[in-house]
């Protein structure tokens, strides 16, 4: 460009604008292992079993899903896990502890091409909702290496992983929380949720899902773990 006796450059910068895939929706999910697309998450409970196992998600020593389902507000899957109070009586006249653990443990999958930035968000108030006739549902800080792992699926009876990696140690400051129930009682002994108890256990996974060029930060799934007790 030229103005009286001065020539002034122009210069032209390229841009490209990536827009959002048309009909995509962005989703996250947790499920028990990456090759599986069940909205699910795994999970136990130590048991008295004679091998120190756990007690599974349908209520005995193999492990299936449970009831899945579907909630709003937010909206979220939801999976039902029946635990009987005579298995925890029975732990409990074993092991004499006061309270048991929920073992967790799930993948973070996707519907993109790929995805970053893994999250699970386990916070201090993870347990969302308790019906106890007595004792309660405590959460206690645990060691968070395992916060951004996309694959934290599997656990076993010698081996706990999961979504921890050192379950049962507190860790001042992590922000990462394991979620227990207390037993109820003191020392006239110890006293168990009835049949008919609940407790539900929220668990929120979030990634960066990339589609065709494109990033959608913070894509959020929420599960619900509601844990019903039995005879």
């Amino acid at each position: 460009m030229v103005i009286g006796r001065d020539t002034i450059p122009v210069h032209i910068i390229n841009t490209y604008t990536q827009f959002p895939v048309s009909g995509y929706t962005p989703e996250v999910y947790i499920n028990p292992a990456g090759s599986s697309t069940s909205k699910s998450i795994q999970a136990g409970i130590p048991v008295a079993d004679g091998s120190g196992g756990f007690e599974f998600i349908d209520g005995n020593t193999g492990d299936g899903l449970g009831t899945l389902g579907t909630a709003s507000s937010p909206t979220r899957t939801t999976q039902v896990m029946e635990i009987s109070r005579q298995d925890l009586i029975d732990a409990y006249n074993t092991v004499a502890t006061g309270s048991h653990k929920y073992f967790l443990a799930g993948y973070i999958g996707h519907n993109g091409d790929s995805a970053s930035n893994f999250v699970w968000d386990m916070s201090s108030g993870i347990i969302v909702a308790s019906s106890l006739t007595s004792g309660s549902g405590t959460v206690m800080e645990s060691n968070n290496s395992r916060k951004n792992t996309q694959d934290n699926s599997g656990f076993s009876a010698t081996s706990t992983t999961g979504l921890y990696s050192s379950f049962g140690t507190h860790t001042s400051g992590s922000g990462y929380y394991e979620a227990h129930l207390t037993y109820g009682g003191g020392r006239g002994g110890i006293t168990f949720p009835s049949s008919g108890d609940s407790l539900t256990i929220r668990i929120t996974a979030s990634a960066t899902v990339t589609k065709d060029g494109v990033d959608y930060d913070d894509t959020t799934a929420i599960h619900d773990l509601i844990v019903n007790f039995t005879a």
